[in-house]
């Protein structure tokens, strides 16, 4: 279908060779006899108010295929058409001032009658007014084609780049719920750029799809100006912040005061203040990129080399005559560009998401590794031998306390069965289980073991085992005070962050000569694989020497 379709001939389109204009209002000037030598031949006008506009059309052979003809017309103002001196319609009401116009679209289309269509040239006149203006921004633009064409050729291009938006659209809330789902700031950056840019297509291609009056024509270019501001704000960091540059903060303050100083330089609903915020925007991810290069950062090469056909690529494609269909080339450089840009930023959050992936099952088999370890620690041989051994003595020497370690013993074994099967529970059954471990430990030696609780919200949930190995490593790493007691005292401290959680666990005892630190222990690497499996790299936990013994302090999101 593809191959079939190219065989059709393109459609034919006439633009004025000649285009003049003058401020005044005489009906006289809309004949072709007139003699329009002494106009303003630059095209624009620099005026508001009443004024007529001229356009010389060249008709060829060809053009007989074409009928009837119409005329696309892009017009700041109301106005009447005169083709040859006849009137062929308009758009709004021409007024001599504010009160007396009305304003017309500022996109329209017009027919020209079968028998003002023969090959050679034609006049076109437009009697123009434009009070509704709030600065000197009048201009028309016109061109002559199929009647039946006219209208169609920007809705087939709108068709095709609404396809392409709603691509953005999806991807868009896509990614944000994902960012609500597992806070990551690239995702969050990326979701608002395809919605961005999904509301940029909107507002760039309205113009085909309904009819606006021209006084809204400078809002809409001045948010599609505003928008063009906010995507090159985020393009670079996006890539600072993937790529967890150095002074990354102070290095987007830099680019945003330089968008901003453009944005100030010339209003925004200026074409050529949005494609200087796309240069300098280009232009700064490009150094962003270089920097991360220079760092050594992963993907930094393959992202270089795709960037640079950012430029390259729609450079090209515009010299082709398919260029011609979108009116504006800067058009096809900018959708062109911007769908690169997407396809290199979800390259990028591919691997991550791949990397974060392989991280996950790494540390589910690493605890599920420690887990083992920590089970075959306490399941020991020696150990079941010690406590049996201990057990037979209660059982003949105090039946009653017998019963006691036995059902202090069952409740140990359940906890190992459900730290082995459950990633968290509630606060409540965790100091359940420690201390169901300190009455075991109660009965195995003549050390008091007591636990003290401070305020705690009991049906809060945290990683199973992680208070239970902590007072683990307490008894192995310390020695009773004087009083032959340890003591453990769990606290939930006031966060400096509204979105954490801090729990304090002190134990009260002689610490020993050679105190187990974060670094090594089979008990602290369960305790960090078990933090990591939740929350990932958002937790904190410092442990260290007092002067009453140890503390153990955990920070985890709320």
């Amino acid at each position: 279908m593809v191959l079939i379709s190219s065989c059709q001939a393109p459609v034919e389109r006439y633009f004025p060779h000649s285009r003049c204009n003058k401020a005044g209002d005489n009906r006289q000037w809309a004949e072709p006899e007139f003699d329009d030598s002494l106009w303003d031949h630059r095209g624009d006008s620099l005026s508001i108010g009443l004024q007529w506009q001229r356009y010389r059309i060249q008709l060829d052979s060809s053009s007989n295929q074409l009928l009837p003809l119409g005329i696309r017309v892009i017009s700041w103002g109301a106005y009447e058409a005169f083709w040859d001196g006849q009137p062929i319609g308009g758009s709004g009401r021409v007024g001599a001032d504010l009160d007396e116009e009305v304003p017309g679209d500022f996109y329209s289309q017009l027919l020209i009658p079968e028998t003002f269509s023969a090959p050679g040239e034609h006049v076109l006149a437009l009697r123009v007014s434009n009070h509704y203006l709030r600065r000197y921004l009048s201009w028309n633009a016109i061109y002559v084609s199929a009647g039946a064409e006219i209208g169609k050729t920007g809705l087939r291009v709108t068709a095709f780049m609404f396809i392409l938006g709603g691509i953005f659209l999806s991807a868009g809330f896509y990614y944000l719920s994902l960012f609500l789902r597992a806070p990551d700031r690239p995702q969050l950056i990326f979701g608002l750029m395809c919605l961005l840019f999904f509301s940029l297509l909107v507002l760039e291609y309205w113009k085909f799809l309904s009819p606006y009056p021209y006084p809204f024509q400078q809002t809409r270019l001045s948010l599609i100006g505003f928008n063009t501001l906010l995507l090159a704000g985020l393009t670079p960091a996006f890539f600072l912040d993937y790529f967890a540059l150095p002074r990354r903060y102070l290095l987007w303050i830099v680019v945003l005061l330089g968008l901003v100083g453009i944005a100030l330089y010339e209003p925004l609903y200026f074409d050529s203040t949005s494609h200087r915020l796309g240069v300098f925007s280009w232009l700064s991810t490009l150094l962003v990129i270089v920097y991360a290069w220079w760092q050594k950062r992963p993907e930094s090469h393959i992202v270089l080399a795709i960037f640079l056909l950012f430029y390259a690529l729609p450079q090209l494609l515009n010299s082709w005559p398919i260029a011609g269909l979108y009116l504006y080339p800067y058009d096809i450089t900018l959708f062109l560009s911007f769908a690169l840009l997407v396809l290199t930023q979800l390259y990028l959050l591919s691997q991550r998401t791949q990397a974060q992936r392989l991280a996950y099952e790494a540390s589910l088999v690493r605890s599920e590794r420690l887990q083992l370890e920590l089970l075959r620690k306490q399941i020991q041989p020696h150990y079941l031998m010690n406590t049996l051994t201990i057990l037979m003595e209660e059982v003949e020497q105090n039946p009653k306390r017998s019963v006691e370690f036995i059902e202090a013993l069952a409740a140990e074994f359940s906890a190992f069965h459900v730290i082995a099967q459950e990633k968290t529970i509630s606060l409540k059954r965790e100091i359940e289980l420690c201390q169901s471990h300190l009455k075991v430990m109660l009965f195995r030696s003549t050390i008091n073991y007591e636990w003290l609780n401070g305020p705690l919200l009991l049906e809060r949930t945290i990683p199973a085992g992680v208070m239970l190995t902590l007072v683990e490593n307490g008894i192995t790493h310390s020695r009773p005070q004087a009083d032959g007691t340890i003591r453990f005292e769990l606290h939930e401290d006031q966060p400096s962050s509204p979105n954490k959680r801090v729990y304090r666990l002190d134990v009260f005892a002689q610490n020993r000569k050679t105190p187990i630190g974060l670094q090594t222990g089979t008990g602290l690497s369960f305790i960090r694989s078990r933090l990591e499996e939740n929350y990932g790299q958002d937790w904190q936990l410092k442990s260290g020497p007092t002067a009453f013994g140890w503390r153990n302090t955990l920070i985890i999101p709320q």
